[in-house]
């Protein structure tokens, strides 16, 4: 066997090296693959028990009172009512006598040929009232009567009681009249008959 000589077995070695390189200088690359689709998305995973509630907390301090607001103003009063009529105390009662006498027979006969005067005594009125006298014939005819006593007879005292005296300031004719007798204040009134005929 003819062994090779050691410079030529050193020359094949450098060329063939050489020939590897140029070979891997002149290749060209090769074109990249095409991507794979996507996975499919995974299963949501099941929901976790839901923990318990928690303590409840404690109470906390009452708050402190607040002061009070102002007071709003005062309203404004309203209009007093009208005064109802006063009752009678007692019973209301009147007398008629002929003028100057302190006493008659009731009903009072007058008669027909003097001037028409007669004396009211009245009691159960309502004190400091004032006393207005009106005359009406059978008929309801009104016949004027004026009071012939001072002012102050008209009054009503203050137990209830007055005396006055009234006249028609002429003779009227024979008949059976009414005497109404009214408290003007109060507005009371009652009556008493009163006969004009010759006794």
């Amino acid at each position: 066997m003819r062994l090779v000589n050691k410079g030529t077995f050193l020359t094949l070695i450098v060329i063939s090296s050489l020939i590897l390189i140029v070979a891997a200088g002149c290749a060209t690359p090769g074109t990249a693959g095409l991507a794979g689709s996507d996975g499919a998305d995974g299963v949501a995973g099941s929901q976790g028990f839901q923990g318990p509630p928690g303590a409840v907390g404690s109470k906390g301090a009452k708050g402190s009172l607040g002061s009070s607001g102002p007071q709003g103003p005062q309203g404004s009063q309203g209009s007093q009512g009208d005064q109802g009529p006063t009752g009678d105390t007692l019973p209301l009662n009147v007398i008629l006598v002929g003028e100057g006498n302190s006493a008659s027979v009731q009903p009072v006969v007058i008669s027909p040929d003097v001037i028409l005067t007669f004396d009211v005594y009245g009691s159960g009125f309502q004190p400091g009232d004032v006393i207005e006298v009106q005359l009406f014939s059978n008929t309801g005819s009104y016949v004027p009567v004026t009071s012939k006593s001072k002012a102050l007879d008209n009054f009503v005292d203050l137990a209830g009681a007055f005396n006055s005296t009234w006249s028609a300031g002429g003779k009227v004719k024979a008949g059976v009249y009414s005497v109404d007798v009214l408290g003007t204040v109060s507005n009371t009134k009652t009556s008493a008959p009163l006969i004009v005929a010759n006794k």
